[in-house]
């Protein structure tokens, strides 16, 4: 018979006590994302009038953004502190924003 202190407990992943992470938050990353996603997918031409330069620079950032939002999301928090970091949902909402005012600015 096993007993109690011999139990093993599984690692639970750390939580995050942030707004974006919880509830509406992580509703509004998953929307943001698959609308971004969505619409560079079937309408790729949207950004027609970047110049390329502006395109390469801007879209891998906000693609990168992207991708944290989609992990927040779903909800998948990694349990490494520096992937956690980087693909915190603030983080992912500044590197979004950020490739956006890349590609939009003059």
């Amino acid at each position: 018979m096993i007993a109690p202190s011999d139990h093993v407990s599984r690692e639970q992943a750390p939580s995050n006590r942030w707004a974006l992470a919880r509830g509406w938050g992580r509703a509004l990353s998953l929307a943001v994302a698959g609308i971004a996603s969505l619409l560079l997918m079937l309408y790729p031409y949207v950004l027609n009038g970047v110049p390329g330069w502006k395109m390469h620079t801007g879209l891998p950032v906000m693609m990168l953004g992207v991708t944290g939002l989609y992990m927040a999301g779903l909800g998948f928090s990694p349990r490494s502190k520096l992937l956690r970091a980087i693909f915190h949902p603030l983080a992912a909402w500044m590197l979004f924003a950020l490739g956006i005012l890349v590609m939009a600015v003059e």
